[in-house]
C-alpha cells in the first residue's frame, strides 16, 4: 500500500496530525511448466498514482474533520511511502512500457546470487 503522512511543524512536536492511506495490488503470474523463471512479482506504475491521490483525498478528508482550524499554518512535511527497490522500464518520452518488476521477483536471482558472490 501507500501512505502519506503530514506532519506538524511545530518544535519540538513534529507530531503526525493525519495519514492517508491508498493500495493497489501486485500482480503475480502463476507458474508455468518452465519454472527456470523465477516467480513473478510486478505492478503497474498505473497503480501507484492512483494509489497516491486516493491517499491524498483520504489525508484531505481526515484533516477537512479535524477540529483545528488552522492545520495548514503548522504543516511542515508531507512524506509519501510506497513500493521500491524495483525495475520501472520507460521510453525515451518518459512513457512507462510494461509492468515493474518488483524486489521479490525471481527471475533474476541467478544473476544477484552472482553479484553478491563478489
Amino acid at each position: 500500500g501507500l501512505s502519506v503522512v503530514l506532519c506538524d511543524g511545530s518544535v519540538p512536536s513534529h507530531r503526525v496530525l493525519a495519514v492517508g492511506e491508498g493500495c493497489y495490488d501486485m500482480l503475480h503470474v502463476p507458474p508455468t511448466a518452465d519454472q527456470s523463471q523465477g516467480q513473478i512479482c510486478e505492478q503497474n506504475p498505473s497503480d501507484w498514482i492512483d494509489a497516491l491521490r486516493s491517499a491524498m483525498v483520504d489525508l484531505g478528508q481526515k484533516m477537512s474533520s479535524s477540529s483545528s482550524s488552522s492545520w495548514e499554518d503548522g504543516i511542515a512535511s508531507v512524506g509519501i511511502t510506497g513500493q521500491m527497490h524495483g525495475e520501472t522500464l520507460l521510453s525515451s518520452s518518459g512513457e512507462v512500457l510494461r509492468p515493474a518488476r518488483l524486489w521479490c521477483d525471481g527471475r533474476n536471482a541467478a544473476e544477484g546470487d552472482e553479484l553478491t558472490a563478489l
